[in-house]
């Protein structure tokens, strides 16, 4: 079995009932079809459990991931035997609710080299909904410099 919070495994086998398209009868998820080029940080990093312990946070936050997973569901319902375009067509309405849940919305790996640099921020080829998430403003020449003098001394 894969990874189920604690809470729920009692519900795991039971849970294919009520979500036989994503829950098998052994009580692992399977998602799919994805299409072709989908960033797979875009499922991996959605934020599952609450990261409050107030319950109007736990609440609000179980509110989200049940609309998504309903969204999700009712989505690829309809996308049996499609080409990658039409899927990603078709998903393309779930980028923004999979972003607002990602424990890390930064798609794009791998970027340190360009810290404080304008190409830091160069975002070709991201939807206009990922352009907006990780935004740094440009260093300076003297602020690079001291960050530079700076990591000399580790």
């Amino acid at each position: 079995m894969g990874f189920a919070p604690e809470a729920l495994r009692p519900l795991q086998k039971e849970a294919h009932w009520w979500l036989p398209r994503f829950i098998s009868a052994g009580g692992d998820i399977e998602i799919g079809p994805i299409p072709k080029g989908m960033p797979v940080g875009l499922l991996a990093n959605v934020r599952l459990l609450p990261e409050s312990d107030e319950p109007a946070a736990r609440a609000a936050h179980f509110r989200e991931v049940s609309k998504l997973l309903l969204k999700l569901q009712g989505d690829l319902l309809t996308t049996v035997g499609q080409s990658d375009e039409q899927l990603e067509s078709k998903l393309s309405n779930l980028a923004r609710p999979l972003l607002n849940l990602s424990k890390c919305p930064d798609l794009v790996v791998n970027r340190g080299h360009y810290f404080g640099t304008s190409q830091f921020n160069d975002q070709d080829g991201l939807s206009k909904d990922e352009q907006s998430f990780g935004k740094e403003p440009e260093l300076s020449d003297d602020d690079k410099r001291a960050l530079i003098a700076f990591m000399k001394t580790f």
